[in-house]
């Protein structure tokens, strides 16, 4: 089962040439949707389905949430064998309903390979946005928070499925902060940071929301049994393009020389000229037209990897499994079968 979604379908009716000139980037946008609209890619029955999936879910991509407190494994796992055979805490999934039913949040991350529709979409906002995308899913009930005021390191682009949830933007943005621990700020850092809000709107089923990476924004349910993925979208960076420039570094003596060390009379006159001239090289490197080629075909390829294999496999003409017609054989080769046949 195959379904195809393009980017244009998620922000629908929104034309793309206006959330890219107005928003991406810029500023945060929510579009309405018809309640239908997301239903191929996350509802009520896939949801079952996915949860009671027991074998894939570990205490890491699995989350039970009460209070803005993720509860710790033994609430809700059990030692237990994973998909490798290996001694793993799993989710005991009386444990998970019994939470859920008392009020708990249930997070469930890394889902965009796991169902035809989840993956239509994180590959649909991967072609279009030049990034990788990653899906969670947070199930929540009424009025029960399960994160307070937050930013995230990458873009958030949300789609609502069940219920209403009532989220507020805030005017703050941090400078574009990534996964680190320096950009960690505690709870009490981000409620003082967080600004006024901006905009407050309510999410309804098939409804769409796009927050710029860095925007502080918090949200709550309004009415029981609500459903939203969260599909964060990680672009290249300058840092990814270190990596890229320390293989190109690799090449040139200069970077593989000892470094002068600063001790003598003029040892930090050798040191300075040693990094003034490693600076022009790394400049005049990454300043290069092979450079900025390097850096093309990494962000064209700066994406996940998500099953494409269907069944029936393909077959040849005979009915049997395809086989790759032979390559011509080398020139050398060739004469010699030639003067074979002659023979």
């Amino acid at each position: 089962m195959s379904i195809s979604l393009t980017f244009a379908d998620i922000i629908a009716p929104m034309d793309p040439k206006q959330f890219f000139g107005d928003y991406f980037g810029r500023k945060p946008c929510h579009i309405p949707g018809d309640a239908a609209k997301f239903e191929q890619v996350m509802s009520w029955p896939i949801l079952g389905d996915l949860v009671n999936m027991s074998g894939i879910w570990a205490s890491e991509n699995l989350r039970i949430i009460r209070d803005r407190e993720a509860l710790p494994n033994e609430a809700y796992c059990t030692q237990d064998k994973d998909r490798r055979n290996h001694a793993a805490l799993t989710p005991h999934p009386e444990k998970v309903k019994a939470l859920l039913e008392d009020g708990c949040s249930l997070a469930l991350n890394r889902i965009d390979t796991l169902t035809p529709g989840l993956r239509a979409l994180a590959n649909a906002l991967e072609s279009q946005l030049f990034g990788r995308a990653q899906i969670n899913l947070y199930y929540s009930r009424k009025e029960v928070q399960a994160f307070s005021a937050h930013n995230d390191g990458h873009d958030v682009h949300a789609i609502h499925c069940g219920g209403e949830k009532d989220w507020i933007i805030y005017d703050f943005r941090a400078d574009n902060p990534i996964n680190h621990p320096n950009f960690k700020p505690s709870p009490d850092e981000r409620d003082r940071l967080k600004g006024k809000p901006m905009m407050e709107l309510t999410m309804k089923p098939g409804d769409y929301l796009y927050i710029p990476r860095g925007q502080y924004h918090e949200a709550l349910s309004s009415t029981d049994q609500c459903v939203h993925l969260a599909c964060g979208v990680t672009h290249v960076i300058g840092l990814d393009l270190m990596t890229l420039a320390w293989e190109q570094a690799m090449a040139h003596p200069l970077f593989r020389a000892n470094v002068p060390p600063n001790v003598g009379p003029r040892s930090a006159a050798d040191q300075r000229a040693y990094l003034v001239e490693l600076a022009k090289v790394m400049a005049n490197t990454m300043a290069s037209i092979e450079f900025q080629e390097l850096v093309t075909q990494f962000q064209a390829n700066f994406r996940n990897t998500r099953g494409s294999v269907s069944f029936p496999v393909a077959v040849g003409p005979d009915g049997g499994p395809l086989r790759p017609e032979p390559s011509a054989p080398a020139p050398a080769l060739a004469v010699l079968a030639r003067k074979r046949e002659k023979a």
